[in-house]
Order: C-alpha cells, then sequence, then structure tokens
C-alpha cells in the first residue's frame, strides 16, 4: 500500500489520487468525499506500490504548489499570530 496515492472508485473505474491533507471530508486532494454514490463514487482502494497517480485535477494542485516556491518561513507561528495581529490594528497598519 502506498501513503502518496489513494484510488477512489468512480463509475466502475479506479481513479488513482493524491491523499487528502485538509483533515476535512475529502479523501483526495482535489476534493473527492470517495463515497458518494449519487455521483458515482462508491468507495477507496489502497494503492499497490508504484501505482501512478493519473488524476489531472491533483497534478495541476501540485504543480501550482511547487511554482509557488512556500516556505515554512512565509507562514505566520500560529503561537505568535495573535500577537502579530494586535500589533499592527495599534500601530495603525502593517509592519
Amino acid at each position: 500500500m502506498s501513503a502518496k496515492v489513494i484510488g477512489v472508485e468512480v463509475d466502475g473505474a479506479i481513479e488513482w489520487h493524491v491523499p487528502g491533507v485538509s483533515g476535512a471530508d475529502y479523501v483526495t486532494l482535489c476534493g473527492l468525499d470517495g463515497y458518494d454514490p449519487a455521483i458515482g463514487q462508491t468507495g477507496t482502494v489502497d494503492a499497490p506500490r508504484g501505482t501512478k497517480i493519473n488524476c489531472q485535477q491533483c497534478r495541476m494542485i501540485w504543480w501550482r504548489l511547487r511554482e509557488l516556491k512556500l516556505r515554512i518561513a512565509d507562514f505566520t507561528d500560529p503561537r505568535t499570530e495573535q500577537q502579530t495581529l494586535s500589533r499592527i490594528r495599534h500601530s495603525g497598519g502593517a509592519t
């Protein structure tokens, strides 16, 4: 089983996706929940080792994130974010 790939059965065929990372109600990066028979999704499948992702939406999300070249330094520290917002409000603008 590969933790980097998850299969979703859609209309009897298996599509291979990047697993969801948001912790929300989606099993894939592109937003499929994997269990919605109304739109043909009937479950998930563990990917055998070496399985390649064939979802174009997952691929485009991945490419866009790579192009942004984000670093950990680009994100606020949740421990200090509230203090920073408070300072900005009291100073009347950005720091």
